[in-house]
């Protein structure tokens, strides 16, 4: 390949002496002599990153055009260390900075491929530092991290993911042991000293919307499945696994603030899991924490002048007393609950004092009330109650 040297040849190029050229050797275009190593090769005296404030670039290349807007595209190559770059400026002010856009009419980019098979193909890693948009034209909010917004379906598979993780675990030498994470999220807030104050932090929030007539049978926020086990050995299985909250004022573990809780399986409350029955507890005790005592009337009297609520009783168990004595025909109470059962309670009621030991009573219960019902005894007798469902 033989140097040549068109510096007298640009010269009558850009005075208009030819408006085309074809040349059938390589060009090499520097400050200093060099054969070309390819049909056109252009060497500078220096590599840098592209300059960033300024006029003065740093680059190899440059195209620019006639538009009077002063944007070009600048080529260059930082160093060994960095890599060469791409960069659409101004230049007159290389601060400012546009789009790059490729195949803008069409086609695919391959990244460490030569055969991309999709509008943007990556053979091998790739590393998102801020924002990463899916669908919905490329716009992600500034807040973040991954948007897999728009993705529709289109009839040609039964299943849509918005995110899908199958992390595979390869252990490589004996009794190696590793955590594999399907999705692992560590959100966090620094304030820097400047007294920052965020309402809510989510580790994974969720929320699902079905809009345009569409018909879903059962909606999940969140689903788990039992695990797929083949020739291994799973100590314990977890559908859903929470460690001991600490660190806030009020701390929980799980916190409904409504709707139904159902459970298919045997419970068990307390510190020692015991799973022989529906409801276990060990260790502990059960409480209403209702603050409002249910309503009391004196429905028949016969002596009885006044009753009461205890303090602390609830729609569940409690104390009622009263004042007088009875004349020996039926006094009847009312109590009314404050929520309504969805059927009639069992109620079980027994003495509170001496004085309702040697009286007659019964009780009848409703899903609204129930009433006690005594007669005979001494004066001012007071009932315990339990009501069960």
């Amino acid at each position: 390949m033989r140097k040549v040297y068109f510096r007298l040849f640009f010269i009558l190029l850009s005075s208009g002496y030819y408006s085309t050229a074809c040349l059938s050797q390589s060009i090499g275009i520097g400050s200093n002599q060099f054969v070309p190593a390819l049909t056109l090769e252009v060497k500078a005296p220096s590599e840098g990153l592209p300059a960033n404030t300024g006029i003065a670039e740093t680059g190899i290349l440059r195209l620019s055009q006639n538009s009077g807007d002063m944007g070009v595209l600048d080529f260059g190559f930082g160093s060994t260390a960095t890599g060469a770059y791409v960069q659409a400026t101004n230049s007159g002010a290389l601060g400012t900075h546009y789009s790059l856009l490729l195949n803008p009419n069409g086609g695919n980019v391959g990244i460490n491929t030569s055969t991309p098979g999709t509008n943007l193909e990556v053979k091998g890693n790739a590393n998102i530092d801020v924002n990463l948009g899916v669908g919905a034209g490329g716009n992600v909010s500034p807040h973040i991290l991954l948007n897999t917004g728009g993705l529709f379906f289109d009839g040609s598979s039964n299943a849509i993911f918005g995110i899908s993780s199958q992390p595979t675990l390869v252990l490589l030498t004996t009794n190696q042991t590793a955590n594999v994470y399907g999705i692992s999220t560590s959100p966090g807030i620094n304030g820097f000293g400047n007294n920052l104050t965020a309402t809510n932090l989510f580790g994974v929030y969720s929320t699902i919307e079905v809009v345009a007539q569409a018909t879903v049978t059962n909606l999940y926020n969140y689903y788990a499945v039992a695990p797929v086990i083949s020739t291994s050995t799973v100590t314990n299985v977890y559908g859903l696994y929470l460690e001991n909250m600490t660190g806030g004022t009020t701390n929980y573990a799980i916190y409904s603030a409504g709707g139904k809780n159902y459970f298919a399986g045997n419970v068990s409350l307390g510190t020692t899991p015991n799973y022989t029955a529906l409801l276990n507890l060990n260790g502990g005790h059960l409480r209403s924490q209702q603050t409002t005592a249910p309503a009391i009337a004196v429905t028949m009297a016969n002596g009885i002048t006044a009753a009461a609520v205890a303090t602390g009783s609830t729609d569940m168990k409690g104390i009622v007393t009263t004042t007088g004595t009875n004349n020996g025909t039926n006094t009847v109470l009312t109590i009314t609950f404050n929520g309504s059962f969805t059927v009639a309670p069992v109620v079980i009621i027994s003495p509170a004092n001496a004085s309702a030991q040697s009286w007659t009573y019964f009780v009848n219960s409703g899903t609204t009330t129930f009433t006690i019902n005594f007669s005979g005894g001494g004066a001012t007798p007071s009932f315990n109650y339990m009501v069960i469902e």
